[in-house]
């Protein structure tokens, strides 16, 4: 696939049928977002996937917690969106209107939008802030390798709210910050909750050139 169609077509899906992505074709994404920049090399990532009878676990535990109304716990810490500068606010509010209001959304959520894989990346704890953004550019290229072996994905902070309990069932060690999730499968085309593309800023209002 060529890069622009790549980084076109890339989108959040959130509805996932249940056909699973094989071991080798996800060997092949992660290894191949291995190549991501990092601050003097430091690779600080790994990823624990999720799939099977693990992946179970994990979303009947989040629909427990869900449906009870506990209070996400993330190991970073979240800003609630009102306290974003203005100009994010906006793209956010956009965003909700579009996506968050559909049929469906929450519940979707919480069964962590029914995806057969999901990646938890974790950068050790104690690392500086460049380590977060070492993560955010192997998330990236992550999910791009993806798109070009035709896998699906979203990321979200709906798969990494209760780190306590991934802790717990996949047994991630304490020393390890569990950064996001990736969920990775197939769409399912046609789907509502899979119509729906968040749009970008105009380009002026994002580059600027100094001659």
């Amino acid at each position: 696939m060529q890069f622009q169609e790549l980084i076109n077509t890339r989108k959040s899906t959130r509805h996932f049928t249940d056909k699973e992505v094989t071991k080798d074709i996800l060997k092949e994404i992660v290894s191949e977002a291995q190549k991501a920049p990092s601050w003097v090399n430091s690779q600080p990532w790994k990823v624990t996937i999720a799939s099977g009878e693990r992946l179970k676990e994990v979303k009947a535990v989040y629909k427990d917690l869900n449906l009870s109304g506990t209070k996400g716990n993330p190991d970073f810490s979240v800003l609630l969106n009102e306290l974003w500068p203005e100009y994010t606010r906006n793209n956010m509010a956009n965003s909700n209107g579009q996506i968050y209001g559909l049929e469906g959304f929450n519940d979707a959520q919480w069964q962590l939008f029914q995806a057969p894989h999901v990646a938890f990346l974790t950068i050790p704890k104690g690392a500086p802030e460049w380590a977060i953004h070492d993560l955010g550019m192997f998330s990236q290229t992550l999910m791009l390798s993806a798109q070009n072996h035709g896998v699906d994905s979203i990321i979200t902070y709906a798969f990494v709210k209760y780190p306590d309990e991934l802790r717990r069932i996949l047994s991630i060690p304490e020393d390890e910050v569990i950064g996001v999730g990736i969920a990775l499968g197939y769409g399912e085309e046609g789907h509502r909750l899979n119509k729906g593309n968040s749009e970008r800023n105009p380009l002026e209002q994002v580059l600027t050139f100094k001659d």
